[in-house]
């Protein structure tokens, strides 16, 4: 059996694109995000909470995230995923992925959700400081 950090791994390898910013172990309001990525082209939020086949327990965390986020996932293992209820995740607006060593499949597409991004940046803090300080400092370095 695979362990929740060897799935963190494997998806943490297969997020590659370049207008993203991800972050790891995202933390709002005293909860954590398993992973949450900032699209600067776009300039919206989408939170992902991975979970080897506890589906339940992952939507309950992805229904929180909803505060905050423009669009929420649940990832699961691939082997587990097909247990996850599309229609329960459809009602609720999270969306739903498989993940494998090799691939992220998105089986259900979340539902969009209008927030206001600059202020949840601002408030939104990875390791104590927050994401919208972080990524004015990325810019800076990139130029």
């Amino acid at each position: 059996m695979i362990t929740e950090k060897e799935m963190t791994n494997y998806f943490r390898g297969l997020l590659n694109n370049s207008n993203k910013v991800w972050f790891e172990e995202f933390e709002i309001l005293g909860k954590r995000v398993d992973v949450v990525a900032i699209d600067l082209t776009e300039k919206h939020i989408i939170a992902m909470e991975l979970k080897i086949k506890d589906w339940k327990k992952g939507l309950k965390q992805c229904i929180a995230n909803q505060l905050f986020s423009n669009e929420v996932y649940l990832a699961v293992w691939h082997e587990f995923a097909h247990r996850a209820p599309i229609k329960e995740f459809k009602e609720k607006g999270v969306g739903i992925m498989a993940v494998s060593a090799n691939t992220i499949e998105v089986l259900l597409e979340a539902r969009w959700k209008e927030i206001d991004s600059k202020k949840i940046m601002e408030i939104v803090k990875v390791n104590g400081r927050s994401v919208g300080d972080i990524l004015v400092e990325r810019e800076m370095h990139s130029l």
